[in-house]
């Protein structure tokens, strides 16, 4: 039995190794349900496991799961609905918007 508070919904992700650097805790993020196109929750990168594990494709690559939390709430949200994460890496975030 699993018990799921909406009000805390959370997704966890795989992400590569080569990626790892550009992540940082509390980082924010915009969640896409795969059943609802249309629909993009803010999110937040909460933590990222320290153990990695062997990646699909070579054993010396590996990957690591990383939980984003859903600030706020929608009733079409659900568990278990798929979902893809967007996030724009720390490094880029400070130019993505250009000189000021």
């Amino acid at each position: 039995m699993q018990v799921v508070d909406p009000a805390a919904m959370e997704v966890q992700a795989k992400v590569n190794q080569e990626d790892l650097l550009a992540l940082s805790v509390g980082q924010p993020a915009r969640v896409h349900l795969d059943a609802y196109p249309d629909m993009v929750l803010p999110g937040r990168l909460e933590s990222i496991d320290p153990m990695g594990q062997p990646g699909d494709f070579s054993s010396k690559l590996r990957s690591f799961t990383a939980t984003f939390s859903i600030q706020g709430t929608d009733p079409k949200l659900m568990p278990d609905l798929s979902a893809a994460v967007e996030i724009t890496p720390a490094d880029q975030d400070s130019g993505a918007r250009g000189p000021q």
